[in-house]
């Protein structure tokens, strides 16, 4: 009488199956310890997949965070170079046209104050991004 799949699915050869065990395994624990080398047996080293998995996401985690901080500091540095650079014209553009009086030579000073510490924020947020 012929075997059945299921049968045949539960009559593996046991070596196919350590094999595949043991690669796993062994890429799993190249990625919770990568201090480690291939020359110790697999079994000393074994990482559990709950502490794998926590590695992975605190990895994905690092990531996420460092591409945010890095396009919040591109934004960031491109509106303190606008602000320090300004114009008359500019300043009646991106205020929504207010009346000319109202761009007094203090308040392009202050804009200029202003965006010296908003790429001094975007410095930082830089250096941060890379510490992640």
């Amino acid at each position: 009488m012929p075997a059945s799949t299921g049968e045949q699915a539960t009559k593996e050869d046991p070596g196919d199956r350590k094999v595949v065990t043991t690669s796993l395994l062994g890429s799993c624990n190249r990625l919770c310890s990568p201090g480690r080398g291939p020359d110790r047996p697999l079994e000393i080293f074994w990482a559990p997949l709950d502490v794998c998995l926590s590695t992975v996401r605190r990895l994905w985690t690092s990531l996420v965070l460092q591409v945010a901080l890095r396009i919040f500091t591109v934004l960031l540095a491109f509106g303190g170079f606008l602000m320090i650079f300004p114009s008359r014209a500019l300043v009646v553009r991106v205020f929504l046209h207010p009346p000319e009086a109202e761009i007094s030579t203090l308040l392009l000073f202050l804009l200029k104050e202003t965006g010296g510490i908003v790429l001094m924020v975007s410095a930082m947020l830089f250096l941060a991004s890379r510490g992640c």
